[in-house]
């Protein structure tokens, strides 16, 4: 984007991105609703309370205003905000400075009940009022002026900036919000449109990731516009009898995925994300609270539907994460110990070369005795020990498997190489890892159907009878359980692994020259 692009209404299609799913748990939770009202349950008034806690926690974590670890967090959110609760080392800031800003956000939520329930109209007056309160202990603001030099400057507590305040991205793009001198006129033309939705009776969740998006896309305030933007949200939530937006912190990079998608004139991402999460905090209401009410809620059938598709959306989800870190870990940990295999390998080729040039200085005058090679792509056709073993395990021909090879060749009339193997277990690449070592005479190069060479190898085998998994260490030993003093000693038994190979493979080296 090379210049600000002025805010759009909602597509003419807006009827189609509505979520049935937070449709059907909506009708279900304004009927459970009204049933522990009815009862006059304590639960759900301090379900409330917890929850406007952990949203004012949140806001400012996913905008990396503080850190709070999950366990004080916890305790904060059921106990209350209090300085006293807040132990030494689980903040990044003093407790005496993380507690004020806290409270501030919480205030700023109230304001947003107080407003539905005084029923005020949402105006400019009311957002600068929103963002004086988010602000209240916060004094200054980091800028960038027109030489790029970054400073600290006055925050306008509760009014519009006077400066560009565009970011730039981590590509090197430069995002351009709303310019100073439009910001009013923008802020106007939104809360009309906004007005308009309602008499529309735009489904909540669509109209809070619009509401959202498009103050986030203007961008008024120096500093605090995305707290004030989940404000808004929540706003438009809170009317329709459903929770306060919150974006829990490991939901950072999906949000910010969705606000980019919008900014591109995609709302489904932004939308789908609020969706999921006001379903998820009625799940959590309606656990928090059934013990207070006499008889079960007796579900429709659509109800019941939804509940189940949820359910099994969260367990997606919650798998989806756990084997994105799997492929990170297991990712890494393989890249580490190619990198050890590969050094070690060019360091025996060149002890090789060295023998070799002072044995036979004409022929390896300008030539090398052994070299390092690697390959992504097996090619062997000839079904070796060795071979057979990588086929057992993984299906090349699906681009989800992970393979690469190192090999140690040495130039000899009957040449063998000595190959460590790193792939994954399975037939797709889901964190499980393995090293196996192999040592063949490449045989010769022949010309297959398609004229094509291809080599046919001789005498596979392995160098030693067992291989090295990266997925486990002892017997109990997972990634998801990963420290570095597991990962040091994953390297240390790696490397002795890797040693007893290599010297089986240098020996029948030995032996067949």
């Amino acid at each position: 984007m090379s210049s600000y692009e002025f805010i759009k209404d909602l597509p003419d299609n807006w009827n189609e991105l509505a979520s049935p799913d937070l449709k059907r748990m909506h009708k279900f939770w304004l009927r459970a609703k009204k049933q522990f009202e009815e009862n006059n349950s304590e639960e759900l008034r301090t379900f409330n309370s917890q929850l406007a806690r952990e949203w004012s926690i949140e806001t400012g974590i996913i905008e990396n205003i503080y850190s709070i670890n999950r366990g004080i967090t916890q305790t904060l959110i059921e106990k209350g905000i209090q300085e006293s609760y807040i132990q030494h080392g689980s903040t990044d800031k003093p407790a005496e400075i993380i507690v004020p800003i806290l409270n501030a956000q919480k205030n700023a939520l109230e304001m947003a009940f107080s407003f539905i329930k005084n029923e005020r109209k949402l105006s400019s007056s009311f957002i600068k009022e929103l963002h004086a309160a988010i602000t209240q202990h916060q004094d200054t603001t980091i800028t960038k002026d027109v030489f790029g030099t970054i400073k600290e400057v006055p925050l306008r507590r509760g009014d519009w900036k006077l400066l560009p305040n565009n970011p730039t991205r981590s590509d090197g793009t430069v995002f351009f919000y709303c310019p100073p001198e439009h910001v009013a006129a923008e802020i106007d033309r939104l809360l009309e449109m906004h007005i308009n939705h309602q008499n529309e009776g735009i489904a909540p969740e669509i109209e809070a990731a619009w509401l959202h998006h498009r103050f986030a896309q203007i961008h008024p305030f120096q500093d605090g516009n995305g707290r004030v933007a989940r404000v808004l949200a929540s706003l438009v939530m809170i009317r329709a009898n459903l929770f306060p937006v919150i974006i829990y912190r490991e939901q950072r990079s999906e949000y910010i995925d969705a606000l980019e998608e919008a900014d591109s004139g995609d709302l489904v991402k932004l939308i789908g994300l609020l969706s999921q999460n006001q379903m998820r905090a009625a799940r959590q209401a309606i656990k928090f609270v059934e013990t207070s009410v006499p008889e079960p809620i007796l579900l429709e059938k659509d109800e019941i539907e939804v509940i189940i598709k949820s359910g099994v959306e969260a367990r997606r989800r919650k798998k989806e994460k756990v084997q994105k870190e799997l492929l990170e870990t297991s990712s890494r940990l393989s890249h580490l110990l190619e990198e050890i295999t590969y050094q070690r390998l060019v360091e025996i080729a060149a002890i090789l070369n060295k023998e070799f040039k002072e044995f036979d200085k004409d022929k390896y005058r300008n030539e090398t005795y052994a070299q390092v090679r690697t390959t992504e792509e097996p090619d062997f056709p000839h079904p070796g020990v060795v071979i057979n073993f990588i086929l057992d395990w993984a299906d090349y021909s699906s681009k989800k498997a992970y393979f690469k090879c190192l090999i140690l060749e040495f130039d000899d009339i009957e040449t063998i190489e000595i190959g460590f193997f790193f792939q994954s277990i399975g037939y797709e690449f889901r964190g499980g890892m393995c090293v196996l070592g192999g040592i063949w005479d490449p045989g010769l190069n022949i010309l297959d159907k398609f004229g094509k060479q291809k080599k046919i190898f001789r005498d596979e085998t392995m160098l030693t009878e067992d291989f090295f998994n990266l997925e486990i260490l002892g017997n109990e030993f997972h990634f998801s359980d990963l420290d570095s003093e597991n990962e040091n000693e994953l390297v240390r038994n790696y490397k002795a692994w890797f040693e007893e190979n290599l010297k089986e493979g240098l020996r029948i080296w030995h032996d067949h020259i």
